[in-house]
């Protein structure tokens, strides 16, 4: 499969997940929308919107990730962005201008022919731990909308799913910046002579720039899930007095 058939399969589910959440919000708002329903008819129409270009965001995110990885296996060539470059010297269109103080340069962009497989699959790796955070939170978004069309956001399984997702994104977030990290020394070490390649003004041979934003991100995430349990046992005992 060749790089324009993955663009037009591609562009043609986009067209059937439009048409389809299209589909979806008019099918929610008749199935679940009445005068008694805890959600006015606006908020039905907007909850039913969300879940469903949720819903719809997994094949897609799942389809995206298999062209991906198609592409980096068919290519000749392959880009590798974000490259740490080791004392990047002072851009020489710059030296015009009085302004600038000093100047560098920290990454770079390259384009590889050939290659090798490893090296491939770190770069779809880096990417697939970027989709397994997307489809999760796509996947609790969903979850979340069907439970309030419902009218019962508070269910036993929901703060599960958000630990999920906590858990996705901090094993995503870290995980995908390591695993880039090792595709692109990968990258390095293909491209000749360490000693010249990563001398003085070359690349790096591994840089590793370690973000911790998943950590937080997934904690904030993780505490949402234990507000949620609480509901959910608030709800259950409200429910028993009723």
């Amino acid at each position: 499969m060749d790089l324009g058939t993955v663009n037009l399969l591609l562009a043609i589910a986009a067209v059937v997940a439009l048409v389809g959440a299209a589909a979806l919000v008019v099918r929610s708002v008749r199935r679940t929308w009445s005068h008694d329903s805890p959600l006015s008819l606006p908020e039905t129409v907007v909850v039913s919107v969300i879940g469903s270009g949720a819903l719809l965001g997994i094949p897609l995110s799942l389809y995206g990730l298999i062209a991906s990885g198609v592409q980096l296996a068919n290519t000749a060539a392959v880009r590798v962005n974000s490259i740490a470059v080791s004392g990047g010297e002072y851009p020489p269109i710059l030296r015009a201008s009085d302004a600038p103080v000093d100047a560098g340069y920290e990454t770079a962009w390259i384009e590889v022919a050939n290659l090798p497989a490893g090296a491939r699959w770190l770069l779809w790796g880096e990417q697939a731990l970027t989709t397994l955070i997307g489809l999760t939170i796509a996947v609790a978004v969903a979850w979340l909308a069907l439970a309030l069309l419902r009218g019962r956001p508070f269910t036993r399984t929901f703060p599960w799913v958000l630990a999920i997702v906590a858990i996705a994104i901090m094993v995503g977030g870290i995980g995908s910046q390591f695993v880039g990290a090792l595709a692109r020394s990968e990258t390095v070490a293909f491209l000749g002579d360490p000693q010249v390649i990563t001398g003085a003004g070359g690349f790096s041979a591994f840089s590793f720039a370690l973000d911790l934003g998943p950590i937080g991100w997934g904690l904030g995430i993780g505490l949402v899930a234990g507000a949620f349990q609480i509901g959910t046992r608030l709800q259950r005992e409200t429910a028993g007095l009723v």
